[in-house]
């Protein structure tokens, strides 16, 4: 299955950035990350139906099955901290919508046998993401739209390990070919390459500074979410993926959004 994927990102300010198989409007841009502590006192009564969430492994996303916004707001990953909220490690901004198989990126990978609270709040209608002014989103019977989960230590399966599953080995076919991609400090070279379905694309950080190989749309980055490096790379550092639909995709750096590419797959 191809999970959307959100980017969750915590800030002083919001970080809020969402995409959905099923959502309304274009979510808001988003602003320069950095790690926010926060607290929020709330208590834990029943479970709400609006958000379902299950145990994860180790990654730097969190799937959520289902989770559902009455009111344009966040979903908050938050770290527990004496079995309450604390430590802000993402957030993203939705219109009102169920969004169903969603794939939330944060901003460092989880930790094994760590536990992490995934709640709802609802926009105070400045945009940005404030536990202390904006609202815990609760459900028709009261509960709070907030899940409780644990990590549980399995790897994760990588989206170039997906892609090798799903090509299938064809004789016949001509074999596979791999296109380079050096990242600059002025950008992708080349900026934009044509290949076959089924060929490697392969980029390679040539730059003193980190970067981050994203899909299209800016903070989203649903279009092609296959093609997301999922974190950034450093100097020499590599992603290489295969791209196996018959699509377009243009891409970005994540950290610096001007940088653009297009990768044309036929």
């Amino acid at each position: 299955m191809r999970y959307k994927i959100f980017v969750l990102v915590a800030a002083v300010a919001l970080i809020g950035a969402g995409c959905s198989a099923k959502k309304n409007s274009t979510p808001a841009p988003v602003t320069a990350p950095v790690v926010s502590e926060t607290s929020a006192t709330v208590n834990l009564p029943t479970k709400s139906k609006l958000i379902t969430v299950e145990n994860q492994p180790l990654g730097n996303n969190l799937l959520i099955k289902s989770v559902t916004l009455k009111s344009a707001g966040f979903v908050a990953i938050q770290e527990e901290a004496n079995g309450k909220p604390f430590n802000l490690i993402g957030s993203a901004f939705l219109e009102p919508g169920i969004y169903d198989d969603s794939s939330f990126i944060v901003i460092r990978k989880t930790k094994t046998g760590e536990k992490l609270f995934v709640s709802v709040y609802v926009d105070d209608g400045d945009g940005q993401f404030n536990p202390s002014s904006d609202t815990l989103a609760r459900d028709d019977n009261g509960a709070p739209v907030m899940a409780e989960i644990e990590i549980t230590g399995e790897k994760p399966v990588s989206p170039a390990s997906i892609d090798d599953a799903v090509v299938p080995a064809a004789p016949a076919a001509p074999k596979a070919k791999e296109v380079t991609i050096s990242i600059t400090a002025s950008g992708f070279d080349p900026a934009e390459v044509s290949i076959k379905a089924g060929d490697k694309v392969t980029w390679i950080n040539k730059d003193t500074i980190e970067h981050w190989v994203a899909s299209d749309v800016h903070p989203t980055h649903q279009i092609c979410p296959t093609l997301n490096s999922l974190s950034g790379l450093g100097p020499s550092e590599s992603f290489s993926v295969i791209l196996s639909d018959v699509k377009t995709c243009p891409y970005h750096d994540h950290l610096n959004p001007q940088l653009t590419g297009k990768v044309t797959i036929e």
